[in-house]
């Protein structure tokens, strides 16, 4: 505590410690704001991160850690500006640009939304939640009627191991995706094929909805 201090305590972006050291700080900076956030505590995990980004380093974790934060707080613009920068420091942040591609998409913007979720996409491939880009992206096909790219992008999705079942079951967005035949026949392929069938039953039960 006394060397976080003492680096807090040297003006703005004082000497930064050794590279370990400095990993393990960010990581306990980070676990202190969403311990935060867990206690219903948004603003004060905002006090916390900006003391350090402004105290410590500029780091694109951190900026990345502050956008979390002020989407907690429902400032989608905001968050928005903060993970352009921590996009701009760090280009390979997957996480960065799959929360840009959500806020995108709930905004409506497909265009920004697909362009994001591509980012995250490529660089998750091999990472035990690399399915989320691609099944991003076969819902924004989904949205655009896009029977090919939702196919190919669902497909991808599957193959980094997506499930309907712990995924999309009961999804109201989804069940408008059912209304479309070209996708409802692409639905009902692969979950026979991947033995979810019962998604489709939960779908139809309920009334479609968009992005």
């Amino acid at each position: 505590m006394w060397l976080i201090l003492g680096l807090l305590s040297g003006g703005a972006h004082a000497e930064l410690p050794p590279p370990d050291y400095r990993a393990s700080l960010l990581d306990r900076i980070e676990h202190e704001t969403d311990r935060l956030l867990e206690n219903g505590e948004p603003e004060q995990a905002l006090a916390h991160i900006r003391s350090f980004r402004s105290h410590l380093t500029d780091d694109p974790r951190l900026a990345y850690e502050e956008a979390l934060v002020l989407r907690h707080l429902e400032r989608p613009n905001q968050s928005v500006k903060l993970l352009k920068v921590a996009l701009e420091g760090n280009p390979k942040l997957a996480a960065a640009w799959y929360d840009l591609g959500e806020i995108r998409l709930v905004q409506g913007k497909l265009d920004d939304a697909e362009a994001a979720f591509v980012k995250a996409s490529a660089l998750t491939e091999s990472h035990p939640h690399g399915w989320a880009g691609p099944y991003r992206l076969a819902e924004i096909a989904g949205f655009r009627g896009s029977a090919e790219a939702f196919e190919h992008q669902l497909e991808e999705a599957l193959r980094r191991g997506f499930s309907f079942q712990r995924t999309v079951l009961g999804d109201s967005r989804w069940a408008g995706f059912m209304q479309n035949p070209k996708l409802a026949s692409i639905l009902r392929r692969l979950t026979t094929v991947y033995g979810e069938e019962s998604v489709l039953k939960s779908w139809m039960s309920l009334p479609p909805d968009s992005p």
